[in-house]
């Protein structure tokens, strides 16, 4: 006959010796999906976590709890012997009562018609005497009752019981639901719209708007839990979304910004473009050779031919002004004393600038336009969508 013992998961009220106790309260509220200060309640005491568990389940919780830092032990529970008072009785109809007798207060009880051999089978609803062993199907009667108590309390969550803690009663907890598919397949096509989103918004309005991956890790979140999909792997799954989504719409942005530039250059080397150009830079070299000799002259050179940003030449700095001698300077010069062809001149600006983007990458300039405030959304944006994953709510 198999062993009907069953079993409670008792927390001693202490945590393990190598955990915080702060973070074992936060993972048990993340496991247990309650808010920390539930958690907290739940944990100021020892009591009884789950009961009424096989010995298997029993272990399995165990181990889940002490893998958060919770100290638990595993109890088995004394089984009450069989008796007629124990047994699940259905309520006694009409067709039992004794001829004469009133159905009002003298009616008999479940325990009356026990006592007086009468009992139904809660399997089959089989009426006979009293026994241990039902005569139509042959399943021990409080074996069947233990099962159906067990079911019962693994029904039971810890956000009801939570409520009746605080009364000092047993609290029971259910384990963390696998993500939904249907969940995780949306999550990720916001994802994907939403790393789009971000580049044509950056192309629109031509600047990088870092709060919108904050805004990204937030679609994911809401996506997910309006599926039904809540708990740490579904908070884990939209963080890794929000990550891919976040860093793939930085990558686009860069994209676009770089086939721009890149468009805007190969339009200048058109043949009209290319003439302008030429013409451009042969009139500034023949100028400067002919008239700028002090740095107050390079200063108004630099501002009128757009060697600087600068509006004015009081403007332009010192570090302005030594890169153009040390590197502007000496090019205006040659082309002043030694003219090239429009061919020469395409060919060395088309040099000039494979040597410039030479293995130049998007992902450098990704690298390059990452700054702190990047990062702050970054953090932001991965820890909503967490957030709202594995809890179904925002704070």
């Amino acid at each position: 006959m198999e062993s009907n013992t069953t079993f409670s998961v008792q927390f001693t009220g202490e945590f393990l010796d190598h955990v915080d106790p702060q973070q074992a309260i936060e993972a048990f509220a993340a496991l247990a999906k309650i808010s920390v200060a539930q958690a907290g309640a739940l944990l100021g005491q020892p009591r009884c976590l789950k009961k009424q568990l096989t010995e298997a389940r029993a272990d399995t919780y165990l181990k889940k709890l002490e893998a958060i830092g919770l100290q638990v032990v595993m109890q088995p529970e004394q089984q009450a012997q069989p008796s007629l008072a124990s047994l699940s009785l259905e309520p006694i109809d009409d067709r039992y009562a004794q001829p004469g007798i009133d159905s009002g207060d003298s009616q008999q009880t479940p325990v009356d018609a026990a006592a007086a051999g009468a009992i139904t089978c809660p399997k089959c609803g089989h009426q006979q005497n009293s026994s241990v062993q039902c005569e139509s199907c042959g399943v021990y009667l409080h074996k069947v009752k233990a099962t159906a108590e067990q079911d019962a309390g693994d029904k039971a969550v810890v956000g009801a019981a939570g409520k009746s803690s605080a009364a000092g009663d047993d609290t029971t907890w259910e384990e963390p639901q696998d993500p939904k598919p249907v969940a995780i397949v949306a999550a990720a096509a916001v994802a994907l719209v939403s790393a789009y989103l971000w580049k044509l918004i950056a192309v629109v309005t031509e600047y990088e708007v870092g709060i919108v991956a904050w805004a990204i890790g937030g679609a994911i979140g809401f996506t997910a839990i309006a599926l039904g999909s809540v708990g740490i792997r579904t908070g884990v799954l939209c963080g890794v979304l929000a990550l891919c989504s976040i860093v793939g719409g930085k990558y686009l942005v860069q994209q676009a910004f770089m086939n721009e530039f890149v468009s805007e250059i190969q339009a200048a080397f058109t043949e009209e473009g290319l003439a302008d150009a030429y013409s451009e830079q042969m009139e500034s070299a023949r100028y400067f050779a002919d008239y700028v000799q002090t740095d107050a002259e390079m200063r108004e050179f630099m501002v009128e031919y757009g060697y600087t940003e600068a509006t004015d030449s009081d403007s332009v700095t010192d570090e302005e002004l030594r890169f153009f001698k040390e590197q502007e300077a000496p090019y205006l010069v040659e082309y002043a004393n030694n003219p090239v062809s429009v061919d020469d001149f395409t060919q060395m600006q088309g040099a000039e600038l494979v040597q410039q983007f030479a293995g130049f990458s998007t992902w450098d300039a990704v690298k390059e336009s990452l700054g702190p405030i990047d990062f702050l959304f970054f953090f932001l944006g991965v820890g909503t969508a967490f957030r709202l994953g594995s809890t179904g709510r925002a704070g």
